[in-house]
């Protein structure tokens, strides 16, 4: 949710209007939700894949070969995407507030990151955006409430 709305806020300056943008919010929101549906009863199903730091990963090599690398190439893609979608939301960001020095600092300091187990990312910034995302939930329906 947190790095969702990082990269949709400044996308929504592409739609038409705001009922437009509001309308394709709910739809992707739809179509996430039913996503991460099918993958919760998929895990729930399978004991043997609750303790892969990969579990989707792990399933597909089980569904074969080449199941395993066509799901390998779109999460690749999927990975490469977020990637740069995240890497202009936060270069148009911190460019706005600091210029392309503070862009440049940022990226500079996250990049020690790369170097940690992937599993350990999991386990500590998964819960901890979690966390910020339901708190940027409180803050909006707040902000909301707020101004009526």
């Amino acid at each position: 949710m947190l790095t969702a709305a990082a990269v949709l806020v400044p996308s929504s300056t592409l739609a038409d209007d705001e009922k437009t943008a509001g309308r394709g919010g709910v739809l992707g929101g739809i179509m996430l939700g039913c996503t991460a549906l099918l993958c919760v009863l998929v895990l729930v199903g399978n004991e043997s894949l609750w303790l892969s730091p990969l579990p989707m990963l792990l399933l597909s090599a089980e569904a074969g070969e080449m199941a395993h690398i066509l799901y390998s190439l779109v999460l690749f893609c999927a990975m490469l995407t977020t990637a740069v979608s995240a890497g202009f939301s936060l270069i148009a960001d911190m460019s706005r507030i600091g210029g392309k020095g503070a862009a440049v600092t940022v990226c500079l300091a996250a990049l020690p990151l790369s170097f940690v187990p992937f599993s350990l990312l999991v386990r500590y910034l998964y819960p901890a955006f979690g966390v910020l995302g339901l708190i940027l939930i409180f803050g909006i329906l707040w902000n909301r409430h707020q101004n009526r």
